[in-house]
């Protein structure tokens, strides 16, 4: 690999120049880049050795998320499976309250026919009572229409006292009379009621039984609505608890969808390092090849090809893989073709015929000695992506 770090492609194509008029001197600067190339070899381009070191930093990182989304979402499923289980107890809470609310309200009804019938088993006894009490009721109203206006005029007395101070007295006379009528009514009524009240004790009772069970009835109800709330509000809380839980499930398999793309992304630059490694490894076997024939007929010259093209499939690999993992190698490419064409040319241009004067390729060294190397030994070349344009191309 002495080309990677000691042969530029200037300097190599100078040597080739150099060998082309003293074959000796090539001899002499050959045996010295062997046993540079001794010290070293297996040193592959400083941005794929970068790029690996990161992708698997990031990995450790993702795996280290992966850990701890995984444990957040069995923390979530386990209130989820919680709450799951207040909400089912309160739902048979709450069952059970119904039922037992709706035997109250059955009671309350019996309760209530119950009443009525005895009620109606004393309607003669009633009859005094109803007319004793129609009287009241219309005393009664008698008196709060006069208070009312009572009222009313003495409101307005402050206004104009002059001139209702008579009407106002005769209303007052109106009012004691009312009283006093309101007065033996109301005293009729009670003596009536009390007739009435001797002959009813069961219908009071009945009454009482009716009374005792609608408000039985109505705290079941209460019970009902307190367990109703219980249990809406623990159904939300069941609820947010199996979102968040599914949420930091969603998060776990993320993380660890990442924490494996990252893996896979340190496999793909490995693979890609040992590619460029063996594709170097090549090439010196072909530059310090002793085949005595032309260079298309070197069998160690197919073998350095289908390596370039192993290489090239890696580069596209992690580009489809890893987008940005191959921003930071493709800077390498460069290099590698650069020092490829440098290498390449002492064997397949010895005496600098397809270089210009500042020692760079001619638009024919492409086709005499790079891709058209390919199709002479029956191959198609694979074109790394975005691989910067070669000067032959300018």
């Amino acid at each position: 690999m002495a080309w990677l770090r000691t042969f530029a492609a200037p300097l190599t194509v100078a040597l080739a120049g150099l060998l082309g008029v003293a074959s000796a001197a090539r001899h002499v600067e050959q045996h010295q880049a062997n046993a540079q190339a001794e010290v070293e070899a297996g040193v592959v381009p400083r941005p794929i050795s970068r790029a690996l070191q990161r992708a698997q930093r990031d990995a450790e990182s993702k795996l280290v998320d992966y850990q701890a989304a995984e444990e957040t979402a069995k923390a979530k499923k386990a209130n989820a499976e919680g709450a799951a289980a207040e909400k089912m107890s309160l739902m048979e809470n709450m069952k059970a309250k119904a039922t037992e609310q709706q035997a109250q309200v059955e009671m309350s009804r019996k309760a209530m026919v119950a009443a009525e019938e005895a009620a109606s088993k004393h309607d003669e006894h009633n009859a005094g009572l109803e007319n004793a009490l129609s009287k009241f009721n219309g005393l009664s109203q008698d008196v709060e229409g006069l208070q009312e206006n009572v009222t009313m005029l003495e409101e307005a007395l402050a206004l104009t006292l002059a001139r209702m101070q008579k009407h106002l007295d005769a209303v007052k006379d109106e009012l004691d009379a009312k009283m006093k009528e309101k007065t033996a009514a109301e005293q009729d009524l009670m003596d009536k009621k009390q007739v009435v009240l001797s002959a009813n004790s069961m219908k009071a009772s009945t009454a009482q039984a009716a009374s005792d069970a609608e408000q039985a009835a109505q705290k079941a109800q209460q019970e009902l609505r307190t367990l109703q709330g219980n249990f809406d509000r623990a159904v939300s809380k069941a609820t947010k608890s199996e979102a968040e839980s599914k949420e930091a499930a969603d998060a776990a398999r993320g993380a660890k969808k990442d924490h494996e793309d990252g893996q896979q992304t340190v496999e793909l630059i490995k693979q890609l390092r040992r590619a460029v490694d063996e594709f170097y490894g090549a090439v010196d076997e072909v530059v310090y090849s002793e085949h005595s024939g032309s260079f298309e007929e070197d069998p160690l010259l197919k073998p350095v090809l289908k390596k370039y093209n192993i290489m090239a499939y890696f580069f596209m690999n992690l580009q489809s893989v890893a987008p940005d993992k191959y921003e930071e190698v493709k800077p390498a490419i460069k290099e590698i073709e650069r020092n490829y064409e440098g290498a390449i040319a002492e064997k397949c241009d010895p005496n600098g015929k397809l270089m210009n004067e500042d020692f760079e390729p001619l638009p024919e060294f492409d086709a005499q000695c790079g891709s058209g190397l390919f199709t002479k030994v029956g191959m198609t070349k694979l074109i790394i992506p975005e691989t910067p344009a070669s000067p032959a191309g300018a």
